[in-house]
């Protein structure tokens, strides 16, 4: 495996490929895709700051057998296909995987913690998400007797 390029525990080609990976999942439409909504940098974060060394090594190599299991039999790296060749490759993929047809639990994951990182984003949850910093209407000034209980949520 390449050296981290300082900024993290996955390297360059690692990163081009969560990059990759993400975008394809979550494509930018009139709204920013996952890359450009900050998924790869919080996965980086996920493994530098938070993750141990087996939830590295989990991630390590499990990005390394999807990205040669999608390429298998190709002459090109996931990350150099031009985007409709990744889209069609990783959704046939999905398809095999969630019909049970493939077990991959990385993939799983994978997909499962871009789409969680996408929504938690500033841009998931404000642009694309229906946002409403206050929800119901404010009330500044009330008896206490009125409000018994405080919210849970």
């Amino acid at each position: 495996s390449e050296p981290s390029d300082g900024d993290g525990y996955f390297n360059v080609t690692e990163m081009a490929q969560i990059a990759a990976l993400a975008d394809t999942i979550i494509p930018a439409t009139e709204t920013a895709g996952a890359a450009g909504a900050g998924v790869p940098a919080t996965l980086q974060a996920l493994a530098t700051e938070w993750g141990d060394d087996g939830f590295r090594a989990y991630w390590r190599t499990g990005l390394e057998s999807l990205t040669s299991a999608l390429v298998a039999g190709q002459n090109v790296s996931f990350t150099e296909m031009i985007a409709a060749a990744r889209q069609s490759i990783l959704s046939a993929y999905d398809a095999r995987v969630f019909d049970g047809e493939i077990e991959d639990q990385f993939y799983r994951d994978f997909k499962a913690t871009v789409v969680q990182a996408y929504y938690l984003s500033e841009v998931g949850a404000t642009e694309e998400l229906a946002y409403e910093p206050v929800p119901g209407e404010f009330i500044g000034c009330v008896e206490l007797s009125d409000y018994p209980k405080t919210w849970a949520t």
